[in-house]
């Protein structure tokens, strides 16, 4: 097969992972009620292990593979009830929708930093509701396309369009939307108090024209004090990446590696889709930091068994020194496992 047929592969491969990633964003209001009627857990991986006895602590998880993951879904009360269970503090647990059974995969933090965010915003401003409702539109076309088994997505433009005709449309819109209103969202992203105006304006913004200051504006964003709004600028940062690998060098990277080693689970996801883009330029001196910062969280996140490993694996292999071509072949094949014990660490 054709090396550029590879690579292309390779690449839709890891962004089939990125859209299921995405949906951790949205667990308050899409992920609940879907996951009540129909979801079991399909998988329980960890992160933050550091010394803990992880052993003693799976075998005494509330929650087993094969449960109903509805409990799940209590907000903080289940981050106490695993801590109460475990006999172990912290534990940050997050469900994460969903494998081609439609089964949810569970991500148990056992420690991590947590995040040093910018100041809060504190101006009165909300976003317009024509946005808000674009923005909520959105993920139920999200959810509706994962449903009908469309996951792909390109990054080719530098924002993320579907393979799947229906949400590709909305997202359209987001763009035309993100070209109109372009100064109100820049402005609520940086002033509104109201998280969810946040959330959603950079969200939209990860639509808006390439510029020095949308790249400034989405790592600002990614330093939120709110998770959702961090994860909605690191996931645009890392699409924008994917087509301008250049703009890596206009924000902070040591911030990116900082952020691999967070209790929180979409920190450290949407942190190894910035790291995964910058890595393919296999700039020595920038791989040898990651190795240094970031190293071991990349490590047990490619030991995971649900496809969010993909993207640390990549890292590790370039920081291995493993060749390109060989590593989009693997990749390709799914061949994750083969592509870890190859590498020298």
């Amino acid at each position: 097969m054709p090396l550029v047929r590879k690579v292309l592969l390779a690449v839709l491969l890891i962004t089939v992972m990125a859209v299921g990633c995405v949906l951790v964003k949205f667990r308050a209001f899409i992920v609940p009620a879907f996951a009540t009627l129909t979801h079991r857990v399909g998988a329980i991986d960890f992160y933050g292990v550091g010394t803990a006895n992880l052993e003693n602590i799976r075998g005494k998880l509330p929650v087993r593979v094969g449960d109903w993951s509805a409990r799940l879904h209590s907000g903080h009360g289940r981050n106490a009830d695993f801590e109460q269970a475990t006999g172990h503090t912290p534990v940050y647990v997050t469900p994460v929708c969903c494998d081609e059974r439609g089964r949810e995969w569970v991500f148990v933090g056992l420690g991590g930093t947590k995040v040093r965010p910018a100041p809060r915003p504190t101006g009165p401003e909300k976003l317009s509701q024509p946005m808000l409702d674009l923005y909520n539109e959105f993920f139920r076309g999200l959810m509706a396309a994962i449903g009908r088994g469309n996951t792909a997505e390109e990054h080719t433009a530098g924002y993320a369009l579907s393979k799947d005709p229906e949400l590709r449309a909305i997202q359209v819109r987001m763009r035309e939307a993100a070209l109109r209103k372009v100064q109100e969202l820049y402005a609520i992203a940086a002033h509104a108090t109201d998280a969810t105006s946040r959330a959603a304006a950079v969200h939209l913004l990860g639509y808006a024209q390439r510029s020095p200051r949308l790249v400034a504006a989405l790592g600002a964003a990614a330093r939120d004090a709110d998770e959702s709004v961090r994860n909605n600028a690191t996931r645009a940062l890392g699409v924008l990446l994917a087509a301008f690998p250049e703009d890596s060098k206009s924000f902070d990277l040591d911030y990116f590696f900082d952020l691999m080693n967070s209790i929180s689970w979409s920190d450290r996801n949407k942190a190894s889709m910035v790291l995964e883009q910058v890595s393919r330029a296999r700039d020595r001196s920038i791989l040898d930091r990651m190795k240094a910062k970031s190293g071991d969280a990349l490590v047990e996140m490619a030991r995971w068994t649900s496809p969010h490993r993909g993207n640390a694996v990549l890292i590790l292999a370039r920081i291995g020194g493993m060749d390109e071509v060989t590593l989009m072949d693997k990749t390709q094949r799914g061949l994750f496992d083969e592509i870890l014990e190859s590498v020298v660490w």
